[in-house]
């Protein structure tokens, strides 16, 4: 029997959608105080309306176990 070199137990991902990082401290408060007063976001780059708020899991308890001798590749 192989011995278990890699276990993963009940992995998660999560986005967060409509989230998009400031690059300034001076942007983050004007896209807060605009997500605050429900005004469009100055900063956004997408250009829409209105943001997509909500999530998206691309993995939701995921497990895998990887044994001595086995590739893992990992994209991402």
């Amino acid at each position: 029997m192989k011995n278990t070199v890699i276990k993963v137990e009940n992995l998660h991902k999560r986005y967060k959608l409509g989230v998009i990082g400031a690059k300034t401290l001076q942007q983050a408060l004007q896209s807060y105080i605009a997500l605050k007063l429900n005004k469009e976001d100055p900063n956004s780059k997408i250009g829409a309306k209105k943001a997509v708020n909500g999530e998206f899991w691309a993995l939701k308890g995921l497990n895998f176990e990887v044994y001595e001798g086995e590739i893992l590749g990992i994209i991402g």
